[in-house]
């Protein structure tokens, strides 16, 4: 079985988990099953946006159990990557996006706020170099 072939299981959110505010059939048991099997289970999720507090709490309202060292956003991501590299500063293109934004804080990392959305005529001018 697939489930003896591994020791942590990865599962993407969005359209895995649930879709919008619909939890997918076959996800309650699944969790179950892999938890009693002692398996490690993560979250994953490529929205920067929520923070892993706030995916803890759409997953409660969905009747999943989780808890924050469970997820993963690719804010999370970023910032631990930040850390890793030993980089505390960082000037980040985009809109303020409060998973980042919490990570920052936990990680002691310094963005420029607040983040703002540039044109894509502008980012084609910082590639150029011409910034």
């Amino acid at each position: 079985m697939l489930v003896d072939q591994f020791d942590v299981f990865l599962l993407d959110l969005d359209g895995v988990v649930y879709v919008g505010d619909t939890l997918l059939s076959g996800v309650t048991e699944a969790l179950a099953s892999l938890r009693s099997r002692g398996r490690v289970v993560r979250f994953v999720t490529n929205d920067p946006r929520p923070s892993r507090k706030d995916v803890v709490h759409r997953l409660g309202r969905l009747g999943v159990r989780a808890t924050v060292e469970e997820i993963v956003s690719s804010g999370w991501a970023t910032a631990c990557w930040l850390r890793q590299q030993g980089i505390t500063r960082a000037y980040v293109v985009g809109c303020q996006i409060p998973g980042l934004v919490e990570a920052e804080r936990l990680f002691c990392i310094q963005a420029a706020l607040p983040m703002v959305w540039f044109s894509a005529k502008c980012v084609a001018s910082i590639s150029a170099g011409v910034w």
